[in-house]
């Protein structure tokens, strides 16, 4: 990486930083977000179009940023064009990451969020084969720490597909996969599952 390539990554990092600490401190999703996600993309890709998002190869902190983005039309409610972006990003990481260490630093998040958003949207058949996809993933690459978010995203989309009684065993591994490796540094989600648990079936875990 030469010195202008270097400069302007610490410069979108420090950008960013600003966005997330900006998002951070407004409890509604506010509109200049996507502006300030966006003014930090185009420091190293001035001709960033959502609609092409394939045609470039993404760093880190490019496919970071593009995912947040996704996900604030996510968190109001514009699921259609965050599910679109999400799944651009998802076509990009595969078709453009030069491994898998490179692909395996956002793709995880990336379906994940991807899920999630599908399953708002009542996509719920389309979100169960992206999960799939990503455990296949997590698995055959030995990074198991995202499955219990997996097994609590297929879990509440079989439920809400009407596959009630199966759909229990994925929020009891969503709730002890969390529980271990939240003890390794790993995101804490025990809390999440346990209420949505008790609010879909009336069980505790314990």
């Amino acid at each position: 990486m030469n010195l202008v390539h270097k400069y302007h990554g610490v410069q979108q990092l420090i950008l960013l930083t600003k966005a997330l600490a900006f998002a951070d401190k407004n409890e509604n999703p506010h509109p200049d977000v996507p502006i300030l996600l966006i003014e930090a993309l185009k420091v190293t890709c001035p001709g960033f179009d959502e609609n092409d998002i394939d045609k470039h190869h993404l760093t880190f902190v490019e496919a970071l940023i593009i995912g947040q983005y996704a996900g604030y039309y996510g968190n109001i409610g514009d699921y259609t064009r965050a599910a679109e972006i999400y799944e651009r990003l998802r076509r990009n990481l595969n078709g453009k990451c030069v491994d898998s260490f490179e692909k395996a630093r956002n793709y995880p998040t990336v379906l994940i969020n991807y899920s999630t958003i599908l399953g708002r949207a009542g996509r719920r058949k389309e979100a169960l084969t992206v999960v799939a996809e990503c455990e296949l993933f997590e698995r055959s690459h030995r990074r198991l720490t995202e499955l219990p978010s997996l097994a609590c995203n297929r879990g509440f989309n079989m439920y809400m597909l009407g596959e009630t009684t199966d759909s229990f065993a994925y929020f009891a591994q969503a709730y002890y996969g969390s529980s271990m490796f939240s003890r390794f540094g790993q995101a804490d989600i025990k809390d999440t599952v346990h209420d949505t648990a008790y609010k879909l079936f009336g069980l505790t875990f314990g």
